[in-house]
């Protein structure tokens, strides 16, 4: 079943949820269910259960994490739980939510002033739900960078993100201590945007656009092999994006093996690659 979240205009741009049944689109409990308006919207659907994360306009944008179930939607833990470690709350965007075996994870990037009257700069941050509040897994010491993307990915309980650091791509993973590097840091040696990961059978996929040379930008697709990243396969997914800026909101998929790149690319139109 497919299912949709967004900010609701004529709900004074409060969150609706909604599902495709196979006939038609019906909206998942009541529509405008939030106390506030939202943004940078992330949804998750577990054997049928949708959760939402959102920046919440009732608790200063911060972030609020909620869950149908099937007959009203609940809030998991605090709402508005994020902000840095002064306590301050900045404008989060860039939310990933996952869930797994019904633990919700959510990674951003959080604004942190380190001293009174130096500017603010992001740090990946991931926390998880242990059934009573929301917990941060690691140290902001563990990132050494200014970060402006990122993505999440959970498997069996180990948590990856994947980010730029500051510009080139680095894969991190949670080993239940602290936050650890998957292969070489820095692995494509250029500016990345829209990043994606996906764990496939214990396997890390990496996906996103990158700019490289005259040719401008490009998708690329990395598999990480236990020991290094390589390219899938070794040269770029040939979109033919001839200019900066025609390969946005890069998604990844893998079906049975096979894995699904679309990007919105050049003109607004929307280019699904299938790698086999």
């Amino acid at each position: 079943m497919l299912y949709v979240a967004f900010s609701d205009r004529e709900k004074e741009r409060r969150l609706t949820v909604m599902r495709y049944d196979g006939t038609g689109w019906e909206e998942v409990g009541e529509p405008g269910f939030s106390h506030g308006e939202v943004d940078d919207i992330s949804l998750a659907v577990e054997e049928g259960i949708p959760y939402v994360a959102f920046g919440d306009g009732a608790h200063g944008r911060r972030i609020t994490v909620m869950r149908y179930n099937g007959e009203r939607w609940e809030t998991i833990g605090q709402p508005g739980f994020s902000g840095n470690y002064r306590g301050n709350a900045f404008a989060i965007s860039d939310i990933r939510l996952v869930v797994e075996n019904g633990i919700p994870y959510v990674a951003y990037p959080e604004e942190n002033q380190l001293k009174d009257g130096d500017p603010p700069i992001k740090k990946p941050v991931v926390m998880r739900y242990n059934g009573e509040e929301w917990e941060r897994l690691g140290r902001e010491s563990d990132f050494t960078n200014e970060i402006f993307w990122l993505d999440l990915a959970v498997e069996d309980g180990i948590s990856y993100i994947i980010y730029d650091d500051p510009h080139d791509p680095t894969v991190m993973r949670y080993n239940g201590k602290e936050w650890e590097p998957v292969g070489e840091p820095h692995f494509a040696s250029s500016a990345i945007f829209y990043p994606n990961i996906v764990i496939y059978k214990g396997t890390p996929y990496a996906a996103f656009k990158l700019l490289h040379g005259l040719r401008g930008v490009d998708v690329f697709l990395y598999k990480y092999d236990g020991i290094k990243w390589d390219i899938v396969p070794r040269q770029p997914l040939l979109l033919n994006i001839p200019h900066r800026g025609d390969a946005d909101y890069v998604s990844l998929a893998i079906d049975d093996g096979v894995p699904y790149i679309a990007c919105v690319a050049a003109y607004g139109k929307i280019k699904v690659v299938k790698y086999d």
